[in-house]
C-alpha cells in the first residue's frame, strides 16, 4: 500500500513538472517561429522606407524589434498557425519623420491585428481573421562574415552602456577569413573571432600604439571599447543593428551597419575592385565586388550582399534581407529587390583607359590603347608605332644598344 502511494505521488509530481514546462508564454518544438528574425518587406498600400527597417524577432515567448523608428517588445502565443501578439507591447517614444512614423504605426497595427501566419520559404506572412494579408516579412540571414559596423554604444566597464565621445568613431569589421578589425578611436586594431550558432569568441585585440590627445578622453574610451569587444560571448542581428553581449547577458556593444559594409573586408595592399554598372530597365545599378561580398548601389541605397553557392554565375543575397538578391551571369544579371524582380540587367561597357609604362636608362615609354600601340625609346629620339592593333604586334630596334623589343597580343 505504501509503495502504491509513493508511485502515485511520483506520477503527480512528474505531471506537475510537465505542466510547468508548457505554461503559456513558454516555447517548445511546436513553435515554428521560435528563435527566428524577420525584416519587413512590404505593407499593403505602403512603400517601405529606405534606411528605416522594421523588424520582428521571436524568442522565449517574447517578440522584439524595431518599427522603423522605435524599439518594442512584448509577449506572443502560438498554436499551430494561430498567432497572437499580446496587447502588452511597449515601445520607446522617439519622434521620427512623418513617413517613418506612418510606417511605424501601420506595422504596429499589423502586429496586434494578426491572428494567423504563414511561412512561405524565407517569407513570413501575417494575416488577419479574414485571411487578409497584413504584412510580408523576409527572414533575416544570420551571418557576420564580410560585414562592417559602426559602434553606437559600448559598455564602459561600470555596468553602463555609453555613447561615443563627440568627434570620435569606433568601427568593427568581420572579415570572411576569421579576423575582426577596425578603428578604436585613435589606433587601428585586429583580432581573431569564431562563431558557433549565436555564440561568438573574440581574441584579445592587438592595436597600433599611437597617442591621440583629442578629443579629450579618447584613449580611455579606446581602452574600454577594446575590453568590451573582447568580452563578447553572444551576438544578435536585428535589421541593420547588431548587439554583442557578455556571457552574463550584459550589453557589450551596440552597432549599426556601416554605409559600405563590404568594403573594409578587402585586406590592405589589395587593389580595390572595379565597380560594374548595370542597367535594369530604367534603373541604374552599381555593383562593386569586395572579396566574398558585393556592395550594391541602387535607387539611392547602398546594400551589402554575401555570396552564396549556385550552379552557375555568381549569386549574392543581402545580409539582412533574403528577399533581395543579385545573380550575375557575365554581361547579364537578375536583381530581386525586396521580392519583386527588376527587368533583366545588362552590363554597360566600361570605358577603356590606355595602358602606359615608362622606364629609364635609356628613357622610354610604352602606350597601348584600343587602336594604337606606340613606343618611344632613347629619351624620345626613337619612335615606333603600329596604328593597326588588330595584329597586336610591334617590333622596335634600339640602335645604340643592340636588341629587339617585340610585343605580341
Amino acid at each position: 500500500m505504501r509503495t502504491t502511494k509513493l508511485r502515485l505521488a511520483g506520477l503527480v509530481l512528474i505531471s506537475q513538472m510537465i505542466l510547468a514546462c508548457t505554461t503559456p508564454g513558454s516555447t517548445d518544438s511546436a513553435d515554428a517561429l521560435h528563435h527566428s528574425g524577420w525584416t519587413l518587406s512590404s505593407l499593403p498600400g505602403q512603400v517601405s522606407i529606405v534606411g528605416h527597417p522594421a523588424t520582428l524577432n521571436f524568442a522565449d515567448g517574447r517578440v522584439s524589434g524595431s518599427d522603423g523608428c522605435n524599439r518594442y517588445n512584448g509577449s506572443y502565443a502560438l498554436t499551430g498557425d494561430k498567432l497572437r501578439i499580446g496587447g502588452d507591447l511597449v515601445a520607446t517614444r522617439m519622434a521620427c519623420p512623418e513617413p517613418v512614423m506612418r510606417q511605424a504605426e501601420a506595422f504596429g497595427s499589423a502586429l496586434t491585428q494578426a491572428t494567423t501566419f504563414r511561412r512561405d520559404g524565407q517569407r513570413l506572412l501575417l494575416l488577419d481573421a479574414a485571411g487578409a494579408q497584413l504584412a510580408t516579412l523576409s527572414e533575416q540571414v544570420q551571418e557576420l562574415a564580410a560585414t562592417a559596423w559602426a559602434v553606437t554604444g559600448y559598455n564602459n566597464g561600470q555596468q553602463a552602456v555609453v555613447s561615443l565621445l563627440s568627434g570620435s568613431a569606433l568601427t568593427v569589421v568581420f572579415a570572411a577569413d576569421g579576423t575582426v578589425s577596425g578603428t578604436a578611436g585613435c589606433n587601428k586594431y585586429s583580432a581573431t573571432y569564431s562563431i558557433s550558432g549565436q555564440h561568438i569568441r573574440i581574441g584579445q585585440p592587438a592595436a597600433t600604439r599611437k597617442m591621440c590627445p583629442q578629443p579629450d578622453g579618447v584613449m580611455e574610451q579606446e581602452d574600454r571599447f577594446l575590453r568590451a569587444l573582447a568580452s563578447a560571448a553572444t551576438w544578435r542581428l536585428d535589421g541593420d543593428r547588431l548587439e554583442l553581449r557578455t556571457a552574463a547577458g550584459a550589453l557589450a556593444l551596440s552597432l549599426r551597419a556601416a554605409p559600405s559594409a563590404a568594403a573594409p573586408t578587402t585586406t590592405p595592399g589589395q587593389a580595390k575592385s572595379a565597380s560594374l554598372v548595370f542597367h535594369c530597365g530604367a534603373q541604374r545599378v552599381l555593383a562593386t565586388p569586395q572579396g566574398e561580398a558585393l556592395q550594391l548601389g541602387v535607387a539611392g541605397e547602398t546594400l551589402t550582399l554575401r555570396q552564396v553557392k549556385t550552379a552557375s554565375g555568381a549569386k549574392y543575397v543581402a545580409i539582412d534581407d533574403a528577399s533581395t538578391s543579385f545573380w550575375s551571369k557575365g554581361e547579364r544579371a537578375t536583381l530581386v529587390l525586396r521580392g519583386p524582380t527588376l527587368p533583366e540587367c545588362t552590363r554597360m561597357a566600361a570605358k577603356q583607359t590606355p595602358f602606359r609604362a615608362t622606364g629609364n636608362e635609356p628613357g622610354g615609354s610604352l602606350e597601348i590603347s584600343r587602336r594604337r600601340v606606340s613606343f618611344s625609346g632613347n629619351y624620345g629620339r626613337e619612335r615606333s608605332a603600329d596604328a593597326d592593333t588588330r595584329n597586336h604586334r610591334l617590333v622596335h630596334r634600339n640602335k645604340r644598344q643592340p636588341g629587339w623589343l617585340t610585343l605580341h597580343g
